[in-house]
């Protein structure tokens, strides 16, 4: 069968220094309005590609604002990250040395993205059209209206693209987008980067303010790509009928989704675009676009369609009300959205309005920001299952087997508090503020579960773990109790309409995660789910499940007031758990803590030349003292990759 990749990444860029920016809510809330900031900060692990690694970072000034940066590295078999000089850019701890040289560097201290952007004479900036999906290029004079600084990017990675060989050079290109309101496509050549051309949306041409203390957003969320590799070498060729298709959200900048088509590195076009702002559309629940969209192949848009047309499915997203602390409880982003990726339209949704031809009906009173995440159960090539969380403490299941008329959603669990739980059921106009809140996208693992028969008899079957964590993005600097579920689901099999749906999963249904080995545990434990609690910390994101055992970190923010010339943002620490049992080896679940760090997910990356998988962003060098002679520049704490796992051919 050929081989269609889909694969989200990640768009970031860079940002240096800060002085007196405005807090608002969100990120924006780590930043008191009267702190000076004297180094760089990164919420997102870096990127490992062959033998490259790829570094974000972001930083305010008041002569420049907020503004980000990126950083190239080689890494090597063993692990070492390497600059310029070829010699070693880490410190004993992970952190990044003040000497150290990027390849795109002249100097330690230059910013090369934002040296490269402000020395070209010509750029090419593209923006949208209202009265058409054709892209035009910015005039001269319109040009001078868009920033030459790299705006900064929280919530995204680089995404690095292989063309293959041109001109007998390799084209390698990263995607960037940002804050600032452009998407960038830069071009790599080794030790010389520039930009191919940009994409400015025109809503945010025009959103632009001279208050550059002002934190805004615009192209904030996470890259989705779409590969149909028809010769299946990984490398995107147009003249051998390969296809690349971007899809991404703006988080908090707004209501809209954008879809494009990269086939062409150097002649980029516009797919579609969605709305949000238009109360009149298909998709007028939809929030501000956290959601990132998720590629599949479903039946009920294909039957026997054997080319298997893709679609898009992104949850219903934020309200932006939620930015004053509000769960957003039956207001915007109550949905999920089928959207055919090649144009655009809807072709289904679950939401609270009227099942019909179009609509499943679902009990939805909570906002869906989450991404979801999908299934395919029998292996047919179809997603025929996928699982989200809400931001009321609840767990979705949707089964999306036939055509969409046979499809049923069913809650699988409700976690927050009894009182929420009667309070949504008794269709109240508000819940308590215990409420826990989902904003990651689950992890789906699957696994054999052991039941308990008899008195001492016990039996193995089937099950599909769901893995969460809960915390609030809207209140990122709350130090509130949160945790981490591993919830599992024994109906592995599709639901019908014919099928009595069990009770959702609640916290009485499970175990609180054990510091021992399965040995020592009841011996029916294996039929229970688990939970870990995370005291004062917030999860954002889910992590992976790598053989056997769940990745995940938390954050825990550390509580800053006054004037201070170097500001503490928290905590993240790293965690390891066996996935079945709920048991770690050591006193406690934490492998490893980085200071001054937000980090939503690890980094993972696979090096096929070496058959290694690295986890990037979240952990110490495992030889570590803990003292480091030459002290490195706080830019982000861990940047040292850790080797979890290495493939050995034949074995």
């Amino acid at each position: 069968m050929k081989r269609h990749y889909r694969y989200i990444i990640v768009s970031s860029l860079i940002f240096l220094t800060m002085t007196t920016p405005i807090a608002r809510a969100d990120d924006s809330s780590l930043w008191p309005s009267d702190v000076k900031f004297s180094h760089s900060y990164a919420f997102v692990a870096p990127v490992i590609a062959d033998e490259w690694l790829y570094f974000p970072s972001f930083s305010y000034s008041t002569e420049m604002g907020w503004f980000g940066q990126l950083m190239k590295f080689r890494f090597t078999e063993q692990g070492t990250v390497l600059d310029l000089d070829g010699v070693p850019a880490l410190d004993c701890q992970g952190n990044l040395l003040p000497t150290a040289r990027s390849f795109w560097n002249t100097s330690n201290t230059e910013n090369a993205v934002n040296t490269m952007l402000q020395s070209k004479h010509a750029r090419r900036i593209f923006t949208d059209s209202a009265e058409s999906l054709r892209l035009t290029e910015l005039s001269d004079e319109k040009q001078a209206n868009v920033s030459r600084v790299l705006g900064d990017s929280m919530h995204g990675r680089p995404v690095v693209l292989d063309y293959g060989h041109q001109h007998r050079k390799q084209d390698r290109r990263i995607l960037l987008a940002t804050n600032a309101g452009m998407l960038h496509l830069f071009s790599d050549n080794t030790n010389i980067l520039d930009e191919s051309w940009a994409f400015a949306p025109e809503e945010f041409l025009s959103r632009r303010t001279d208050d550059i203390r002002h934190k805004s957003y615009a192209l904030d969320g996470e890259l989705s790509l779409f590969h149909d590799d028809v010769d299946e070498d990984g490398i995107i060729e147009a003249a051998e009928g390969d296809r690349l298709w971007l899809f991404f959200g703006v988080r908090q900048g707004g209501r809209s989704y954008y879809a494009m088509d990269l086939t062409d590195p150097d002649h980029p076009a516009l797919k579609w675009k969605i709305n949000g702002n238009d109360t009149s559309s298909d998709f007028a629940l939809l929030g501000e676009s956290w959601s990132v969209p998720q590629l599949a192949y479903i039946s009920a848009n294909n039957g026997a369609n054997q080319n298997r047309t893709p679609v898009v499915i992104i949850g219903g997203g934020k309200a932006a009300t939620d930015n004053t602390g509000s769960v957003n409880f039956k207001g915007s982003g109550r949905a999920i959205y089928i959207i055919d990726a090649e144009s655009g339209r809807k072709l289904f949704s679950v939401s609270p309005e009227n099942s019909s031809l179009t609509n499943l009906q679902a009990p939805f009173y909570y906002s869906i920001p989450a991404s979801v995440a999908l299934l395919d159960s029998d292996l047919d090539g179809f997603d025929d299952r996928l699982y989200v969380g809400d931001t009321g403490g609840n767990v979705w299941r949707l089964d999306m087997n036939g055509s969409f008329a046979d499809w049923q959603i069913s809650k699988l669990a409700a976690l927050s508090s009894s009182a929420d739980i009667a309070a949504a059921d008794a269709d109240s106009s508000s819940p308590s503020s215990s409420t826990l809140h989902f904003f990651g996208q689950p992890v789906i693992a699957r696994s054999l579960l052991r039941v308990k028969l008899g008195e001492k008899a016990t039996a193995d079957v089937p099950a599909d773990w769901v893995l969460l964590g809960s915390g609030n993005r809207d209140e990122v600097i709350a130090q509130t109790s949160n945790r981490y579920y591993a919830l599992p689901d024994r109906q592995v099999m599709p639901y019908t309409k014919h099928d009595p749906i069990p009770a959702p999963l609640s916290d009485k249904d499970l175990h609180q995660a054990y510091s021992q080995k399965a040995a020592h545990q009841p011996s029916d434990v294996f039929m229970h789910g688990w939970y870990i609690d995370v005291a004062k910390a917030q999860i954002f994101g889910n992590g992976y499940v790598i053989a056997g055992n769940v990745w995940f970190t938390s954050f825990t923010p550390t509580a800053t007031t006054g004037v201070t010339d170097s500001i503490s943002i928290g905590t993240t620490r790293l965690y390891q758990i066996e996935l079945v049992t709920g048991s770690f080896p050591q006193a406690q679940a934490v492998v490893s803590q980085s200071e001054d760090r937000l980090l939503e997910n690890p980094g993972l990356a696979y090096q096929d030349k070496y058959q290694q998988l690295w986890l990037t962003g979240a952990s110490l060098p495992s030889s570590d003292t803990g003292v480091c002679a030459s002290g490195g520049m706080l830019i982000s704490d861990a940047l040292q990759p850790r080797r979890i796992a290495e493939y050995v051919s034949g074995n």
